[in-house]
This record gives structure tokens, C-alpha cells and sequence, in this order.
């Protein structure tokens, strides 16, 4: 087998899995231009040094090679020569004109030395400390030219417009500052703005209070504390911080080389392999050193604050970290337990020790594990949407239903929290509660095989919709699964499962013969009608609580028609109402073999104000037949309208759910607000059709955002009682769901939270039963009640509790919309 890394118990080794580096300055100590041959002898020395590997990242404070207007500094060529990650500066305090020469360097690196350079860039700060040097404590302290919270969100603005497009959009962008000014209610606006917040800290000067080596590391996590206060859960780099060797003692504090090794130990330990960090620094600088292309001498780029030693000598610090000295520090670092018990992150502590090669041996050739340290980490966790997504520690890439038994042990007894991934589309918000985790991609087991009697077919837990479909297609016949080509097959089966075929043969999960399954604690059992009937009941609906499927039984049909037919038409918003109401009268006598399918999607081309309504009548049957079925649909002014037909494997295109689709693009944050409805409300129906006009129109970042109406027929659906699988929405005729769509961006968040919670409010509150939410759980956002998701009998979560304690009464599977 090939065993995909190791992780060691070195907290040295383990700093690898966060980025760690140091501060450069644009000039030398005697005020010289840095040059390239300057910076790359820095950045080799960085990543040389004894006993500290792992510093691989530069921080910058300006993007202007020293001695220019606006060409790049030599340090990004520099870094891409020694492949070190960089944070990019750009200096906010000297006015607009050198704000934007700041920009243009920046824009100028990006176009001359290509992915080269970008794929280095591991965020951009907009500034640094101007927000302190404006501020009253700046002001007295003689700290120099800032700038103001309203000037530095305006920075940010500017940087994002201009880098829109370029290989640079969506780096994440931040501002770096003390924490005195990260919590000044005049600044919540930059912190609002930014992806992360940038902290500088150095207790040694903070003089006012007990400062020695002995309240160092004290002084520094509370000074995290408040900037983390105000940071609403965006991350906090640690951008500056260090202790220095030499220089006068202020208050309690001695600069000398042991406090700088204890400082070093404490808290320099404590933090690499954390969260990011760039130490102060590897080689002293000129303090002046922003004195660049208007020759105007920029402020200190540090907290430093040097207003009680008016001597030159004093004001040359040296923060250079001795080789020797970093080595020892590490040598004599705490346990990697006391380390990650102060952060507050000890189970961490365990997964250093974790003897992945023990896992290794137990599992099949084919099967591997990743881990994060390793370049394909990234590919292996990468998802639909990475908002709130899992926290992933290691992935196991399973073959066997052995290897699902094993990884799960192997977890359980060494307390490690597991999660299931069959496609990688899971959006639910309760995925965040899973820290370190390791999942069990079932990617590998994903066959399928139609079986002798024709009427059934094997399919492994980690096929995807669009395997399953071609494959059987393939042999003539067919099966109802989702239809977004990129969700794995399980899924939608254990939630439900709404598809194309659903009012002739029912829900996804009514096609389940069998299942196998390895139970939270690593038995394999068969769940059927037969065997283990209780468990059965569960998987078909609120299955994603009870275990791990590894292999399907499913029925499978006879292809009726190898031509599905369809009518597309577009109609402008004038038209809502009457869409509708002729929707509503339709629906009322739709075949079993017809889907109305409508989006409101903003089209510029046709209506560049205003959302249009996307319809489309689908139906497995003759064109003929369809014509006849839509005419009425003609008979209202339309822009639009195509007839045609094509395979249904061709229809997850047709109807942008195929792979190359909106409904399968990953880089998006895209959060989903489902409701199941009897039929369309018209007054409310026109609300959520404004607002969406209104929202893109006022913030054009949601203009990507899609409104999903499935109007299947529920023919199938209802052949079956809602008391014989965990299904509880049966009786539902629409599924409607809102889709905020949006570039990674933490200061739209709350607001398209707000924007989803509202169109679905509109829909709610004229259902005729306000008080009753009822979500698709493979929909939910995750902050729904459970008897929105399983269902309002007092029942059915009764038995739902019941068997969960059955089942897995350590309530390992927790992390998808659990029930408990």
C-alpha cells in the first residue's frame, strides 16, 4: 500500500502545518536599498536555520522596491527562487498617490512574474499600525504619520476592485495593528472589512505594568485575547512579536539573550504550528526604512515605543534571532501537551503523537492517507464550499469495507473524531463543529454493477451521481438519484434523495434494497427490510447519523425513452404572477413522467436590473407530448423559448447541475435557505423576487446568487406511507431553496445570512403554517430545528433518539445536522 506521510511528535515538524516566518524591512541598517541578493541571502538563511525548520514566509511592508516610484521589490522575485510564501505589504500612511503606486507595484509583480509569484502570495496587508499611529496613544507617544479606520477601509476597497479578475482575487486580504487600536469602536469598520486581523505585540515594552520575562507570555496571550475579541471568529496572524537581545531595559524588562530564548520557548513555541506567525525578526533594519520613491521618511513600521530612551543607540534594537539561540529554544520547549493546553487546543496534542503508520499497516494496497504537510493535502480536502467546512486532520482514501472498519477503530481508540465523504458537496453549517477530523473518503469504493436479475444493481458508497447515471444508462437502464452531478450517490439517499424520475418510481432512498454499513464502532452489518429493519428505517432519511455505507443494493428500471424531451422558456420578473398561478393550476394534474423546474437568475444580457425566471418543462416522453403539456406556458409573453430532447444523463447540463456547472463550481461560499411548500404563494413568491433584485442591485457581490424551484411530481413520493422510513416530508409538493451565492468574503457573511433567512421568511409566513418549518435535511443550512429537518410528529423523533442511542450511542456520527 502507499502510506502518504507521517506525522512525528516534533512540535519543530509539526510547525509546518501553519506558515512561520519573519518581518524584512525595504532597507538595510545603515539605510541602504535591500536588494535581491540581499533578501535571498535572508530567505536561505530563514529556512537554514538549525534546529527551526520551517520558516518559509516573509512578511513585507511595502510592495515598491526601494529607490522607485512603483516597481516590485526584489524580495518577491527573491521568494520565488527560494519557494518562500509571502505576505504582502502595502504602505497606508503616506497618502493616496503613494497608496497607489503601492497598488500598481503590486499589480505590476503579478503580471511580470505570473503564478510564479501569486501562488506564493498567502494574503496582502492593507497597512500596518497606521491605525495605532493616528490613534491618541500614537499621537502622544510621537509614533508618526497614520492613517484612520475610514481611510483604511477605503484602502481595502480599492485593493479589491483593482485585483478583480487577476490571479490575486480572493488572497486574503487584512490590515496588521496593536490590539489598543484593533479595539476602538472607530475601527470596528476595518475589522469588518478585512479576512484577517493582523496582531503586533512586544511585552517587553509594555512598561506600565509588571513587564519582566516572567509576565512575557502572560502579557502577550492577553494582548491576543483582545484582538480576538473583536475579530467576530476571523483569524488572527500573529504578525510581529519578539524579545530582544540587546538594548535598554524598559520598566521590569531586560533585553538580553536568555530572555529572548525564555520568550522564544514560551511563546514563539506556543505559536508555530498553530496559527500563522511571522517573528520580529531575523536581521534588524533601518527603523526609517520606508523612506522610499516621494522621499518622504515613513514612521517606525513597529510597536516599538522608545519615548523613554531618547538616545540613537537605544533606538537600534536588535530582534535578531541567533541561529544557535533558536535551536536551543526548541531543545528546551515545554511538552507539546503544556504547548497546545495553553492554546487551548490539547487535542491537537494527541494528534502529534498519532502512529499513522499503525492505520497503514491494517490497510488494503490500494488505500492511502494524506496528510496535511503533504502538497496533495489541499485537492483532498477541497469542497463545493469551503465555508465552515470540516476541519480535516488526515484522509483516509478507503477501497475495502476493511478499510472503513479499520480507519474507525483506529480513530475510536485513539479518541479522533471521523466523517464520511462520498462527493465533497456537503454545505450544512453544523460541518463546522468537526475539528481535526479524519474523514473516510469512500471515493475509491465507487462501483457499479447492474445485477443478473436486471432489476437491481451493486453501487458503492462513494460512486457520484454522475457515475451512477452514465454507467446505467449505459446498460439500458435507470434509477432515481440527485441530480447535481458532483454529490456522491449516498447522500441524497440517506437525507431522501429528490430526482428526475421520483413521481414514477419515489424518492432515492425508496430504492434501497440493502445497505451495508460499518456502525460507528467499526462492526459491518446489513440493513434491509429483513435484517436489522430498524436501522434501515433511519438510513432512509436521517441516515447520515447512524454509520457509514459502503455498498448499496438499488433498484434499477428499464429505460423508457432514450430521448427525454423538454420546453425552456425565459420570462422577465412582469410575469411572475402569472408564471405562478398557471404553475399552480399545472401541477395540479402533472404526470408522473414531468418536472417544472424554474430558476430566478440574474441574466444582465436580458434584463440587466432585475432577476428573469428560467422554466423548464422536462419529461420522460415523446416531444410531441411535451409541446402539447407546455403550450400554456407559450401563451405568456416570453423572451426565450427552446424545444429539444437528449438522454437524461445530458439533463444535469441542460439544467446547470452538470460538473462543469454553477451547481458543482467550487470558490464560491454558497449557503442554502430550503422550504418544502404545497404550492406557490404569489404575493409572497414577488417579495422574494424584489428582494433578490433589490440585493443585487445595492451589492453586486450576490449577483451570482440563484433562487431553485423543483416542482417534481410526487406521484411516487406518496405511493409510499411517510411512517416507513425516516423521510418526513412526504407531503410536500415543491421544494424551493435559495442559493446567496459570493467570493469568500468574511464581511458579506453575516449579511447574506440575513439575505437567505429573509426569502425564506416570505415563503414561511404565507405557507399556512408559519410556525412549521419543513427543511430537506441534504439542503439545510444547520441552524434548523430538528423537527424542521426530521420531522414535527412527536414520534418520529421519539423513535429517531431511540435508535440513535441503539446505534451509535457514543454519538460518533455528530457532525452531519445531527440529531443529537
Amino acid at each position: 500500500m502507499f502510506f502518504r506521510g507521517a506525522l512525528t511528535a516534533s512540535l519543530a515538524t509539526a510547525a509546518a502545518a501553519q506558515i512561520q516566518g519573519f518581518n524584512y524591512g525595504a532597507t538595510n541598517e545603515d539605510g541602504s536599498c535591500r536588494t535581491y541578493d540581499d533578501f535571498l541571502g535572508y530567505f536561505q538563511t530563514a529556512k537554514s536555520l538549525a534546529g527551526a525548520p520551517g520558516f518559509a514566509s516573509a512578511r513585507l511592508y511595502t510592495s515598491i522596491q526601494c529607490g522607485t516610484v512603483n516597481d516590485p521589490i526584489s524580495a518577491y522575485q527573491a521568494a520565488i527562487d527560494t519557494d518562500t510564501s509571502i505576505l504582502v505589504g502595502l504602505w497606508a500612511s503616506a497618502g493616496r498617490g503613494v497608496y497607489e503606486n503601492e497598488l500598481n507595484a503590486l499589480l505590476r509583480a503579478a503580471e511580470q512574474l505570473g503564478t510564479a509569484f501569486t501562488d506564493r502570495v498567502v494574503g496582502i496587508s492593507v497597512g500596518s499600525e497606521d491605525l495605532y499611529r493616528s490613534s491618541p496613544d500614537g499621537v502622544a507617544a510621537n509614533a508618526g504619520v497614520g492613517a484612520t479606520g475610514a481611510e483604511i477601509e477605503g484602502y481595502i476597497g480599492w485593493l479589491r476592485d483593482w485585483v478583480r479578475g487577476t490571479a490575486l482575487e480572493g488572497k486574503p486580504v487584512g490590515h496588521v495593528d496593536t490590539w489598543t487600536a484593533w479595539v476602538r469602536a472607530e475601527n470596528a469598520g476595518v475589522a469588518a472589512s478585512v479576512d484577517w486581523l493582523g496582531h503586533n505585540s512586544f511585552p517587553y515594552f509594555e512598561s506600565t505594568k509588571p513587564n519582566a520575562i516572567e509576565q512575557a507570555a502572560e502579557n502577550f496571550w492577553s494582548a491576543v485575547g483582545n484582538t480576538e475579541s473583536v475579530a467576530g471568529g476571523k483569524p488572527v496572524y500573529v504578525t510581529e512579536t519578539g524579545w530582544p537581545h540587546i538594548g535598554p531595559q524598559q520598566g521590569a524588562a531586560v533585553a538580553s539573550v536568555d530572555n529572548a530564548r525564555t520568550y522564544w520557548s514560551q511563546v514563539g513555541c506556543a505559536l508555530f504550528g498553530q496559527r500563522n506567525v511571522w517573528w520580529y525578526t531575523l536581521l534588524d533594519a533601518n527603523t526609517a526604512q520606508t523612506d522610499i520613491s516621494n522621499s518622504t521618511p515613513r514612521p517606525v513600521q513597529h510597536n516599538l515605543d522608545l519615548k523613554q530612551s531618547t538616545t540613537r543607540e537605544a533606538r537600534k534594537i536588535v530582534m535578531e534571532v541567533v541561529a544557535a539561540g533558536v535551536a536551543w529554544a526548541l531543545n528546551k520547549a515545554p511538552s507539546s501537551q503544556k504547548v497546545l493546553t495553553r492554546l487551548g487546543l490539547s487535542f491537537l496534542a494527541t494528534q502529534t503523537a498519532v502512529p499513522w503508520s499503525d492505520l497503514s499497516a491494517q490497510l488494503s494496497p490500494q488505500a492511502s492517507i494524506v496528510l496535511p504537510e503533504e502538497p496533495s493535502f489541499a485537492g483532498h480536502v477541497s469542497r463545493w464550499r469551503e465555508w465552515h467546512a470540516p476541519d480535516v486532520g488526515a484522509v483516509v482514501n478507503v477501497f475495502t469495507e476493511s478499510d472503513v472498519q479499520a480507519t474507525i477503530r483506529f480513530a475510536n481508540e485513539r479518541g479522533l473524531p471521523f466523517l464520511a465523504r462520498s462527493g465533497g458537496h456537503g454545505a450544512t453549517e453544523s460541518l463546522h463543529a468537526a475539528k481535526d477530523v479524519v474523514v473516510v473518503d469512500l471515493r475509491g469504493r465507487n462501483e457499479v454493477r447492474v445485477n443478473a436479475d436486471g432489476r437491481t444493481a451493486t453501487i458503492g458508497g462513494g460512486a457520484n451521481v454522475k457515475k451512477v447515471v452514465n454507467e446505467l444508462w449505459s446498460a439500458g437502464k435507470q434509477t432515481v438519484t440527485g441530480i447535481c452531478e458532483c454529490v456522491g450517490i449516498s447522500a441524497p439517499a440517506l437525507g431522501g434523495g429528490h430526482g428526475w424520475l421520483q413521481g414514477q418510481y419515489g424518492l432515492a432512498s425508496d430504492q434501497v434494497i440493502s445497505a451495508r454499513v460499518v456502525l460507528p464502532d467499526g462492526e459491518a452489518v446489513t440493513a434491509s427490510e429483513e435484517s436489522n429493519s430498524d436501522l434501515f428505517w433511519a438510513l432512509q432519511g436521517a441516515g447520515h447519523n447512524f454509520g457509514i455505507v459502503t455498498e448499496w443494493q438499488y433498484r434499477v428500471y428499464d429505460v423508457k425513452n432514450s430521448e427525454w424531451s423538454f420546453e425552456i422558456l425565459i420570462y422577465l420578473g412582469d410575469e411572475l404572477e402569472k408564471v405562478l398561478e398557471l404553475t399552480n393550476q399545472m401541477m395540479k394534474t402533472q404526470p408522473a413522467e414531468v418536472i417544472h423546474w424554474m430558476y430566478f437568475v440574474n441574466i444582465p444580457e436580458i434584463d440587466p436590473q432585475r432577476p428573469v425566471i428560467w422554466y423548464a418543462i422536462i419529461h420522460d416522453g415523446p416531444l410531441d407530448k411535451t409541446r402539447d403539456y407546455a403550450q400554456p406556458l407559450h401563451d405568456i409573453p416570453h423572451v426565450t423559448s427552446e424545444t429539444g430532447s437528449a438522454p437524461m444523463p445530458d439533463l444535469a447540463d441542460k439544467t446547470f447541475m452538470g460538473t462543469e456547472s454553477i451547481g458543482c463550481a467550487k470558490g464560491y461560499t454558497g449557503l442554502r435557505y430550503p422550504i418544502g411548500l404545497k404550492t406557490y404563494d404569489l404575493p409572497a413568491t414577488r417579495k422574494v423576487f424584489d428582494d433578490i433584485a433589490d440585493m443585487s442591485n445595492r451589492m453586486p457581490e450576490f449577483a451570482g446568487s440563484f433562487f431553485l424551484l423543483e416542482g417534481y411530481s410526487t406521484h411516487g413520493v406518496k405511493a409510499r406511507s411517510d411512517k416507513d422510513s425516516a423521510f418526513p416530508h412526504r407531503g410536500d409538493e415543491i421544494l424551493v431553496t435559495s442559493y446567496v451565492m459570493y467570493k469568500p468574503n468574511a464581511s458579506l457573511d453575516a449579511i447574506a445570512q440575513e439575505h437567505g433567512e429573509k426569502l425564506r421568511g416570505h415563503l414561511l409566513e404565507a405557507s399556512g403554517d408559519p410556525e412549521r418549518l419543513r427543511a430537506y435535511v441534504n439542503y439545510a443550512h444547520g441552524v434548523e430545528s430538528l423537527e424542521t429537518v426530521y420531522g414535527w410528529e412527536e414520534w418520529r423523533l421519539e423513535r429517531l433518539r431511540e435508535l440513535k442511542g441503539k446505534w451509535d450511542p457514543q454519538n460518533r456520527m455528530r457532525f452531519y445536522n445531527p440529531i443529537v
